[in-house]
Formats: structure tokens, sequence, C-alpha cells
């Protein structure tokens, strides 16, 4: 075989076409004689060659012989030979033929060596092709492997290769296998990575995020979330989350918010919440705040709104929880005094007045003299 290879100029057609025409190619013996025998199999030339000459490299048996032959195939080498030699790389065929032939493509070995020696995985011909050619991309087997077997699944390259390429990145299916199949999708890495390397404020992602996770109220999730987001506090997250999701109001998203949310009093948070939120004075998302907070009379919560709230005094502001249709209830008009040590101040209680348009009311009277300290300067 090496006399063969060595005396001939191997990147001609027609020798290529003979020799693969004439062999009953998906014997073991005849292919490992080949890699073993060709010392630059590494070659782009003699690459190009086999590629161009074989008019039916898609074919399950060939890819088969390639891949059972070859004992070394997760060498970076015979990787990057095969991905730079291959100009259609991207052709769905040939796709297709990799992953249906593959019975083991859940095999980390195979994986690792994939990602390892493909330097622009990144590229979006490539990931569309993955995405495009693979029929099953959303079963747990794949997805598993993919994870494990990428020891640097956290690169941003990577994940901007995955998001970008992808133009179909909003499907449940997609999302689903990524959530079912993350054993360990709380997992501060792998958090980070999807963070920092998409821009996280395209609405058709968080759209795709929130429809795709039926358990986006588990309290692991959020904890990850907010945990793992450095700059959760950013205008340009807050105003994605929020315009993203059509049912913001939902009291299970808000209780897994509050309840995950072990810091929520943390005035950097408020603060984003409060000037992230153009619609704050929506009865919509206010009911479901107040609704959905069990605890919303914790003087922790009122403090938090209070000192974080630079203009409280604002009449958007005031008309929105007035909107709140039971602002009347003792428990919260407790809280709201007993928690604010400045509740004399002018400026908060001409808002309340200002913004107040029934502040003649009754219920609110009552609920104000129902404070046992309202006596107090």
């Amino acid at each position: 075989m090496r006399a063969i290879i060595s005396a001939c100029p191997f990147n001609n057609k027609v020798i290529m076409r003979a020799i693969i025409s004439a062999c009953p190619f998906n014997n073991k013996v005849i292919m490992r004689a080949m890699i073993s025998a060709c010392p630059f199999f590494n070659n782009k030339v003699t690459m190009r060659a086999i590629i161009s000459a074989c008019p039916f490299f898609n074919n399950k048996v060939i890819m088969r012989a390639i891949i059972s032959a070859s004992p070394f195939f997760n060498s970076k080498i015979i990787m990057r030979a095969l991905i730079y030699a291959c100009p259609f790389f991207n052709k769905k065929v040939m796709m297709r033929a990799i992953i249906s032939t593959f019975p083991f493509f859940n095999n980390k070995v195979i994986m690792r060596a994939i990602l390892s020696a493909c330097p622009f995985l990144n590229s979006k011909i490539i990931m569309r092709a993955l995405i495009y050619a693979c029929p099953f991309f959303n079963n747990k087997v794949i997805m598993r492997a993919m994870i494990s077997a990428c020891p640097f699944f956290n690169h941003k390259i990577i994940m901007r290769g995955i998001i970008s390429a992808s133009p179909f990145f909003n499907h449940k299916i997609i999302m689903r296998a990524m959530i079912y199949a993350y054993p360990f999708f709380n997992n501060k890495v792998i958090m980070r990575a999807i963070i920092s390397a998409c821009l996280f404020d395209n609405k058709v992602i968080m759209r795709a995020m929130i429809s795709a996770c039926p358990f986006f109220n588990n309290k692991v999730m959020m904890r990850a979330i907010i945990s793992d987001c450095p700059f959760f506090n950013n205008k340009v997250i807050m105003r994605a989350i929020l315009s993203a999701c059509p049912f913001f109001n939902s009291k299970i998203i808000m209780r897994a918010l509050i309840y995950a949310c072990p810091f929520f009093n943390n005035k950097v948070m408020m603060r984003a919440i409060i000037f992230a939120f153009p619609f704050f004075n929506n009865k919509v998302i206010m009911r479901a705040i107040l609704s959905a907070c069990p605890f919303f009379n914790s003087k922790i919560i009122m403090r938090a709104l209070i000192y974080d709230c630079p203009f409280f005094n604002n009449k958007v502001i005031m008309r929105a929880i007035s909107a709140c249709p039971v602002f009347n209830h003792k428990i919260i008009m407790r809280a709201m005094i007993s928690a604010c040590p400045i509740f004399n101040h002018k400026i908060i209680m001409r808002a309340m007045i200002s913004a107040c348009p029934f502040f003649n009311n009754k219920i609110i009277m009552r609920a104000i003299s129902a404070c046992p300290f309202f006596n107090n300067k």
C-alpha cells in the first residue's frame, strides 16, 4: 500500500475513481491499510481527491468503513483534514450521512474530536449544516453527548456560533431538547456562557426560552439565572425579559422570581426592575406582583421598594399602586407605614395625595386609621 500511495500522483481523479470503484471499499482491512500506509492523510490535496473522486461519499457503507476502519478517528489531524479539504462540508447530504452512519455519535471521543479539531466551529456554515442535517437534533442522547463531550462549552466563540448559526433557535423542539438534555442547566459555567455569548435582548430568544421551558418556575432554574448573571441589573436585559414574556403577569412566574431570588431586596436588583419598567404603571403587572407575592407586607420588600425608588413620588408609579384592588388591606397599609421610616416626608405624602384620584375613599381612609400608631408625628 505504501508503494502504491507513494508512487502514485494521488490527487488524480481517474486513479482515485478506479481504486474506489474497483475495491469493495467497506472492507476494514483495505481501509486500515490505506489509513496506516498514508503518512500524509492530512494533506488537503489527497483529501480533496478522495472527496471529489467519490461520487457517492454520502453512502452509509463508505462512511461506516471510514469510521470503523480508523482506530484513531479522534485524531485532530484526520478531523482537520476532513473539515479543511471538504469545500461542501455544509452540504445536507454529507452531514446526514455522517450523522446517520454514526451509530455511536454520543461517544465522547468522537465529539471531542469534532469540537477540538474544528478551529472554526463558530462558523455559521458548519453550524447550519449540523442543525439542518440533523433531523433528530432534539434527541437527549445527542444533546447530552455534545454537552458532556465538550469540555469548553462555556467558550463564547462556540456559543455565539450555535446562536448565530441557528436561524430557528426559537424553535420549541430545539429549546426543549437543550433544557431536557441539560441535567446540570443550573451550572454557573453553562449559564454564564449562554448569557455572555448571546445578544440576550432578542425577543425571539427570550420567548423561545420561556415557551419551551415547562418548568421555568423551578427555583433551581431561577436561582441559576439570577446568581449567574453578573449584569442582571442591566436595563437592556430587563426590558428584553419583560417585553419578551407575554405572560409575565402569571402568578407562577412571579412566585418563582420572588421565592428563588434570595436577594430580591437588593438595591441593584430593585433599581434595575424599576428603571427597566417603562410600563410599570400597567395594572396587569402591578396586580401580578401584589397577588403573586404572599409576603408583600414584609418590611424587607417594602424598604427595598421605598429606598431604591428615587422617583417614588412619581404619579405614574402611585397610580399603578392605587390600581391594586386590594390596596385597602390593613396588612399592606401597616407594612407600608411600619416599613417606611420616612413616611412623614412631604414628597411621599404629596405624591400619594396628588396621584391618588380617590384618596377620599372611605376604604383607603379606614385602612389608614387602622394603623395603631397613626398618631406618630
